[in-house]
């Protein structure tokens, strides 16, 4: 164990006896794994299937920042302790820099021969065959990350957890697989150290990295097979949270590089890196747009209350305020009503998370349903106001009272997914405690 002190804990004889060997042909692989307040359950799960892999050489370095319950991260401890000498566990304490921060601590405390780096977060459970499946594909000298999908699929999936998902599973195409986003990444230890390691100010370190390594000329594979699944279970405002990050901080990307992505003379990015970025961006554009028709339609219909005279513009928009409301839907269209309910749910988030990208505005790290409240409310009003003054005569009005329905379904989708969510924890029961051992 590490403490703030980073004083190592001796392994006893029979851990000493039970550390794995260098075998000829494979390189060494060190695994990275941040956590925050995190449940001891689900550590020691993923612990345990780091420890069942089927690889000769690795060490599993676990990182704990800002956790101040000794009753989450000392049992962690103890479990790293009777794993044996190859897991090293550190905690910090309070330390700069969020996952960012800890992944870089992570970094430096890395052994300089380890050749592959991987990534996890708690309770995700790994396949033993992962790294010997994965590690081979390094033997490519320029390909700098592999990742491999998970399986996001909780012990005992609620009616929310089957709507993230199915929406998740409509985001898998998102960067073609360039950028690590919600994967088990891979990366050479070489050309993660070369980028710089993790960005500790931006919105999505992972993108930010990401793009780093392909302005340094590195590759990206993503095989399609899973090789872990996550048993973390998901609550609405954390689900909407990293989803809101994810999508400032590809837009943030975009913005930052939109020399490289729209200049065609610019070599610093491939023909099929710039397609593979901009086909990512299209969900978020999607949301951005749909977001704004909504603006625009709340505009206008306080236009249409306040003068009722001069009110004919409004009418010629509706065609593309319709079109918008309606991209976020036909974006999932094939997936089935669990991803176009979770996509809904998210898509008033996720385009203002678009702006805030673009524009480079501060991303709130919570989630909830105020946002969707206060929007429901305004569009509730403009249609009482628009009903009420009836600027268009019987008929007209109707068609704008429609638009503002349709509209308001996203707002509607997230209120229904938050009461799901809500009711699938209600109903769970609670995991299994994870006891500590006294010697």
């Amino acid at each position: 164990m590490n403490a703030s002190t980073r004083r190592h804990v001796a392994a006893s004889p029979a851990q000493t006896r039970g550390r794995r060997t260098a075998a000829p042909g494979w390189p060494k692989v060190t695994l990275h794994l941040p956590l925050r307040d995190e449940q001891p359950e689900l550590v020691r799960r993923t612990l345990d299937s780091l420890a069942a892999l089927d690889y000769p050489d690795v060490e599993v370095l676990v990182v704990d920042t800002h956790t101040a319950d000794p009753l989450l991260w000392e049992p962690v401890a103890e479990h790293c302790a009777r794993l044996g000498p190859q897991f090293r566990f550190f905690h910090l304490g309070p330390f700069p820099g969020f996952r960012a921060g800890a992944l870089n601590f992570a970094l430096r405390e890395t052994s300089a021969d380890t050749a592959v780096i991987g990534v996890l977060k708690a309770g995700q459970v790994v396949r033993a065959s992962w790294l010997r499946r994965l590690v081979p594909l390094f033997r490519q000298p320029g390909l700098g990350l592999a990742q491999s999908p998970l399986d996001y699929r909780a012990d005992e999936p609620s009616r929310f957890n089957q709507i993230a998902e199915a929406e998740h599973a409509t985001h898998r195409s998102d960067f073609r697989g360039l950028l690590p986003l919600s994967a088990l990444p891979l990366f050479r230890a070489e050309a993660l150290r070369l980028a710089g390691g993790w960005d500790e100010t931006s919105m999505c370190p992972e993108m930010a990295l990401g793009l780093a390594l392909l302005r340094h000329g590195w590759d990206a594979v993503s095989p399609p097979e899973p090789m872990g699944r996550t048993l973390a279970r998901d609550e609405f405002p954390q689900w909407q949270a990293r989803r809101q990050r994810q999508v400032a901080g590809g837009m943030a990307v975009l913005r930052k590089q939109a020399r490289g992505l729209l200049l065609p003379r610019d070599r610093s990015l491939t023909a099929p890196q710039r397609h593979g970025l901009l086909h990512g961006a299209l969900p978020a554009l999607a949301d951005l747009l749909a977001i704004t028709g909504l603006t625009l339609s709340l505009g206008s219909s306080a236009v249409a209350v306040i003068a009722p005279e001069d009110t004919a513009f409004p009418l010629a928009l509706m065609p593309m305020l319709l079109l918008f409301a309606l991209l976020p839907a036909l974006r999932v269209a094939g997936h089935g009503w669990l991803a176009l309910a979770g996509s809904a749910a998210l898509s008033w988030r996720s385009g203002r998370a678009a702006w805030q990208g673009l524009l480079g505005g501060h991303v709130s790290r919570n989630g909830g349903t105020r946002m969707e409240k206060l929007l429901l409310l305004g569009i509730a009003l403009a249609s009482l106001g628009v009903a009420l003054a009836n600027p268009w005569g019987g008929e007209r009005t109707l068609w704008w009272l429609g638009l503002l329905a349709v509209q308001a379904l996203p707002g509607v989708a997230a209120l229904a997914v938050a009461s799901t969510a809500r009711r699938g924890t209600a109903d769970h029961y609670a995991a299994p405690a994870f006891h500590r051992t006294m010697a």
